[in-house]
């Protein structure tokens, strides 16, 4: 089985130099990486924005993260759940939330929770899953358990709209040994990280790593190692796993490097045929 780290990020792993434990990425040492790396993409805001029924319909946004989609379709005039189970991440959404209008702060409430297991008691006419998130669920009974829980929570008519990284036809192989530097300068100093990406055919995964170094403007710095290991999803068996939960795609298509599914009920499909 693979290991957290790969290459140079195993080699840093094992100089033990980094302050502090080698954590998740969305964990208390690298959620703001996350946020300023990641948390300012808008490309997929359009894809859920056009999917709202009605521009205050209610939403409930799964991995919300740092709030991105949530503020974005709130914005707009959704009203929005968001569910994220990392604190870290919670706690920079809410301070986001804090600098926003008082009309956008009022349709937005985030939680912590788990999004294999969660029962908020209402039903929303959209349901989002973003940026690939599907892929932390490893396996086939978590991602099981959230399908279960998004057809509960599905008003009548409501969609559930979500992306994968779209690997099939060796698609894969672009992406596999990606390296990259990405690095943001402020008042405080340099953020700067070496990025890399790797697959694992057999294991059905793959793996983000990141070497992140926090440069003060004094020179002192702050040194983390973090990893994500995400299910390197396929279409087919993944549209099988949608069925067995009884949602049907209502609507798929590529943007960029991602496949964007949007189901609906099956039920609900059987009575419109």
């Amino acid at each position: 089985m693979c290991g957290r780290f790969f290459g140079i990020f195993e080699q840093l792993s094992q100089l033990k130099i980094c302050d502090g434990p080698q954590g998740d990425l969305y964990g208390p040492e690298l959620a703001m990486f996350y946020e300023r790396f990641v948390g300012t993409f808008v490309g997929d805001l359009p894809i859920f924005q056009r999917l709202l029924p009605q521009p205050d319909s209610r939403v409930l946004d799964l991995a919300c993260g740092t709030a991105r989609i949530a503020l974005g379709l709130a914005r707009a005039g959704a009203h929005v759940h968001g569910i994220e189970l990392s604190s870290e991440m919670i706690s920079l959404g809410e301070s986001k939330l804090a600098q926003e209008a008082e009309a956008v702060r009022a349709r937005v409430r985030l939680y912590h929770g788990d999004i294999t297991k969660f029962d908020t008691g209402e039903r929303y006419a959209l349901i989002t899953l973003g940026v690939t998130s599907i892929s932390l669920l490893l396996t086939k009974a978590a991602r099981r358990m959230l399908f279960d829980c998004v057809r509960n929570h599905l008003a009548e008519g409501g969609l559930f709209a979500f992306d994968i990284l779209d690997l099939d036809e060796d698609r894969w192989l672009s992406h596999d040994n990606f390296m990259d530097v990405w690095s943001r300068e402020d008042d405080d100093g340099l953020d700067v990280s070496i990025v890399g990406q790797k697959f694992y055919p057999d294991d059905g995964v793959f793996i983000f790593n990141v070497y992140r170094e926090i440069i003060s403007w004094t020179g002192e710095t702050r040194r983390m190692l973090g990893h994500s290991t995400k299910a390197w999803l396929r279409r087919d068996p993944l549209v099988e796993e949608l069925s067995e939960a009884g949602l049907v795609i209502q609507e798929e298509f590529r943007e960029q490097e991602s496949r964007y599914f949007v189901c609906r009920l099956a039920q609900e499909a059987d009575h419109d045929a």
